[in-house]
């Protein structure tokens, strides 16, 4: 458990970290992972872009479904629970 949480860690790390240096305006090799609300499963709520230049459209891929997946086994245990999801391309509301 101790060993996925710091994988999971470094990689919402190195998200965050690539986000912050580097915008991709283009929207292409972009991955935004989003969330519904706790109450009201219509919402949709920006979590975290991934937006890494340099690497393959996989890597941003791969590390959105990590921690997709990651979020959503956590909240197996809340009788309400959060779902996560990943798409492809930059935030949009709607």
């Amino acid at each position: 458990m101790k060993f996925t949480f710091t994988v999971v860690l470094f990689l919402c790390l190195t998200a965050c970290k690539t986000v912050l240096s580097a915008e991709n305006s283009s929207g292409q090799n972009v991955y935004t992972l989003y969330r519904d609300g706790v109450h009201d499963k219509k919402v949709r709520m920006l979590h975290a872009s991934f937006a890494t230049q340099g690497q393959p459209e996989s890597w941003n891929k791969d590390n959105c479904n990590a921690v997709m997946e990651y979020l959503n086994e956590t909240q197996k245990v809340h009788l309400n629970p959060a779902i996560f999801w990943c798409e492809k391309g930059p935030f949009k509301a709607k």
